[in-house]
């Protein structure tokens, strides 16, 4: 009989282990304020130091290559949108040629070459 007992008590001692393992040992009791602080202000630290070290990328095209912007110039020469030589800079009479072309075609007419209007011309 103390046999049994001793199955019973040490197979409950496991289910309540295996119980709190599971459950990971949550307990009605709140963490105290500075140890819920204190790891907030280290993460927070953590990340912006992280941001700081970081330095800001350079994204997308910002200016169109003068060899591009000849190519473009010869086209729009070509199709009679431009009058004179090209100079391979983005000049306010290229974009405003540029921009009759794109709204002859019924396109988007704005200052920046649309790409369909790079791939026609």
């Amino acid at each position: 009989m103390d046999v049994k007992i001793d199955k019973i008590g040490a197979l409950a001692v496991t289910v309540l282990v295996s119980a709190t393992l599971a459950f990971g040992g949550t307990s009605s009791e709140k963490p105290s304020a500075n140890s819920t602080a204190k790891v907030q202000n280290t993460s927070h630290h953590a990340r912006h130091a992280s941001k700081k070290a970081r330095k800001k990328r350079v994204r997308g095209q910002k200016a169109i290559d003068s060899d591009r912007v000849r190519q473009i110039q010869e086209a729009l020469i070509r199709e009679h949108y431009l009058k004179g030589e090209p100079s391979g800079k983005w000049d306010a009479s290229t974009q405003q040629a540029l921009h009759r072309y794109q709204s002859d075609q019924g396109w988007q007419s704005k200052t920046v070459p649309d790409s369909r209007a790079l791939i026609r011309l």
